[in-house]
């Protein structure tokens, strides 16, 4: 099998999630130059249908129980808030001084927002790096050398690895490893630089009630050149529904309580009127 037809493998996988609604946990510890593990950690309320989806990420000390979302929000807590409508994403936040959030009209980037938790969190995310496979397999013409797909067995499964190395590195390797009883989802993903292991990904899949398989559980450990562990990053769900329906009006601004005169600002256009931001605007709003 080759790379692109696991790929292909994952992208349907994937297609199987028409609509999701959830809360992820999403902890990073970071070495500090003190030589500290620095703890920080967030909530991820998410929703999505097709390709509209909605983003609210807020601080969490991980004291249950988590971030009340109702009304009104403490937008000082808020680090992310985002509605993706059609080919329009809104971003709300906090002006810097301010004390009322603000909503930010831009057209949708893929290089941008695409795969990015802080505008359009899916489970897809817990699956792989910033720089997915399917981005390293459309770059396979341009390497020095082909990846290589293997196969072998652990734990009862059989299991595939998938190899990019470059000849003129011969100590530099990123591999991937893909279950294909699990939907062809990736279980791990290693970054190994002049012989040392920099990064180490370990993801558990686990499916739904319709048997959608998803990425249940990631961790993520960085290492400096000396194998330190500098960077851990650990996300899982504390409630996921997939497939099963969602709230009625959860993918409009009212999952964010906005106030009723809230204006709607696009980029290289004055401010207009104040705006009710009680239900996406069309994208041809002006």
């Amino acid at each position: 099998m080759t790379v692109a037809q696991i790929v292909e493998r994952q992208r349907e996988s994937y297609a199987r999630i028409r609509n999701a609604v959830g809360e992820a946990v999403w902890r990073e510890e970071r070495l500090t130059t003190g030589g500290a593990m620095e703890r920080v950690s967030r909530v991820v309320f998410f929703a999505l249908e097709g390709d509209d989806s909605v983003t609210l990420i807020q601080a969490w000390n991980e004291v249950p129980p988590l971030p009340s979302r109702s009304a009104p929000l403490n937008w000082r807590e808020v680090l992310a808030a985002a509605l993706v409508v059609s080919d329009t994403v809104y971003m709300i936040g906090l002006p810097e001084g301010g004390t009322s959030p603000t909503v930010m009209a831009l057209p949708y980037n893929p290089a941008v927002h695409e795969n990015n938790p802080l505008v359009a969190f899916h489970p897809r995310i817990l699956g792989d790096e910033r720089v997915r496979l399917s981005m390293l397999n459309a770059a396979t013409g341009d390497m020095a050398r082909p990846p290589r797909v293997t196969e072998f067995t652990a734990n009862g499964y059989a299991l595939m690895r998938i190899e990019f190395s470059n000849p003129a590195h011969p100590r530099d390797l990123v591999y991937y490893i893909v279950n294909p009883a699990r939907g062809y989802l990736t279980e791990e993903i290693g970054v190994i630089k002049n012989g040392r292991q920099r990064v180490r990904t370990q993801i558990v899949v686990g499916h739904t009630k319709d048997g959608t398989w998803v990425p249940a559980r990631r961790h993520r450990q960085e290492f400096d050149q000396n194998g330190r562990l500098v960077l851990r990053e650990t996300w899982y769900y504390w409630s996921l529904a997939v497939n099963e329906g969602i709230p009625r009006r959860a993918l409009t601004f009212d999952v964010f309580h906005l106030p009723p005169d809230v204006a709607i600002l696009r980029p290289g256009r004055p401010a207009p009127p104040a705006d009710r931001a009680t239900t996406p605007p069309s994208p041809s709003t002006p």
